[in-house]
């Protein structure tokens, strides 16, 4: 995605700044890279935890988590973490 910079613990567009912690960069790393597309709740766990193996229900939950602490975050910013349901999340520019 075009114009949105990364800076260690901190994500900017359009010159306003979220900042992160470290597993939420990651994701949210992970979630633009991954753009349109998305990623699914299995795989967005083995990217930021860097597990080759499914998650347990409550790692899946911690992703769950993180998301909603995510969106908390982003809402300076004209960033929308959608949940793709039965797939997965993605981000995508207001």
């Amino acid at each position: 995605m075009k114009g949105i910079k990364f800076s260690y613990g901190e994500v900017t567009y359009k010159g306003r700044t979220a900042t992160l912690t470290r597993k939420q960069y990651a994701i949210v790393q992970a979630l633009v890279k991954a753009a349109p597309d998305g990623l699914t709740t299995e795989r967005l766990f083995q990217v930021v935890y860097h597990e080759r193996r499914a998650p347990l229900p409550y790692e899946k939950d911690l992703i769950r988590v993180h998301i909603k602490n995510i969106r908390q975050r982003l809402a300076v910013l004209p960033l929308v973490l959608e949940s793709r349901h039965g797939f997965g999340y993605r981000i995508r520019l207001q």
